[in-house]
C-alpha cells in the first residue's frame, strides 16, 4: 500500500474513533483543501514557533521528514461517514452564513428565536484541521476548536495504544 493510501486509511479510522467518543458535534467545518496543520497553525498564531514543536511531538529531527509527513495530509478529505450520524460537514463559507445569521439573533433576537435557533446546534460547531502523523502512525497531531469560543487552545497530541486513541497534552 503506497504511502498517500495509508495516511488516508489510518485519518479515516483515527477521526471516527475519536469523533465517536470525545468529541459531540452538530457541525465540521472542513479545512481548506490543500492545506496542512502546519500553514493553519501559522496563519493563525505567526509568533509562534509550531514547526519546531510539531518536531518534537512527532519525535522526528529533520525538517525535511516534517514536510513529508505534512504533504500526506494535504489531499485528505473528509467525509460524513468519519462523524458521529446527524452531524454535518460544512465548508468555510456555509459558517459564515452561520455566523452572520447567530450575530443578528443575538444582537436583535429573542430570548425564545435565541432557544430556538441554538436548540438546531445544541452540541456545537468544530474547526478541524487534517492530522498529521509520525512515521509509525502511532502519535497524531491535530487541531479541534470549538468554533464560537473566542479563546483559542493549541492542537492536540494523541497516541496509539493497544488500537485505541488517545489525547495527551496540548502542543
Amino acid at each position: 500500500m503506497n504511502e498517500i493510501k495509508s495516511y488516508d486509511k489510518i485519518a479515516s479510522e483515527f477521526i471516527t474513533q475519536i469523533f465517536s467518543k470525545e468529541y459531540e458535534c452538530s457541525a465540521i467545518i472542513k479545512p481548506w483543501s490543500k492545506s496542512n496543520l502546519l500553514e493553519r497553525m501559522e496563519n493563525e498564531r505567526p509568533g509562534e514557533n509550531y514547526r519546531n514543536r510539531l518536531m518534537e511531538a512527532l519525535k522526528i529531527k529533520r525538517t525535511e521528514t516534517l514536510d513529508s509527513l505534512l504533504d500526506l495530509s494535504k489531499d485528505f478529505e473528509y467525509k460524513n461517514s468519519m462523524f458521529i450520524k446527524g452531524t454535518e460537514l460544512i465548508d468555510i463559507n456555509q459558517f459564515s452564513v452561520i455566523k452572520t445569521e447567530i450575530d443578528s439573533i443575538l444582537k436583535y433576537g429573542s430570548d425564545k428565536e435565541i432557544d430556538q435557533y441554538f436548540s438546531k446546534c445544541p452540541i456545537g460547531v468544530y474547526f478541524i484541521s487534517k492530522p498529521v502523523f509520525d512515521k509509525e502512525y502511532k502519535t497524531a497531531v491535530i487541531d479541534i476548536q470549538l468554533a464560537f469560543l473566542h479563546l483559542r487552545s493549541g492542537p492536540w497530541i494523541f497516541e496509539l495504544n493497544n488500537g485505541i486513541w488517545e489525547s495527551t497534552e496540548q502542543l
